[in-house]
């Protein structure tokens, strides 16, 4: 994305939410990656914990 670095962390998370939320598995990987790339405070780990969790869950669903 490139403008999200400039945004304080609040914010970013606000711009990625749209990923973390997103049935589609290829938004799924995308928020991992956007919440991996902005670890700055453990708030933001625990955001990429939920993201990396809600990405297995529909990988689990896939399958079935």
């Amino acid at each position: 994305m490139g403008f999200d670095l400039e945004l304080m962390a609040v914010q970013r998370w606000f711009v990625y939410l749209p990923f973390e939320h997103s049935e589609n598995l290829a938004h799924q990987y995308r928020s991992v990656e956007l919440f991996s790339n902005s670890i700055v405070v453990p708030s933001e780990a625990e955001r990429l914990a939920l993201a990396s969790l809600a990405t297995r869950l529909l990988e689990s669903a896939a399958l079935v």
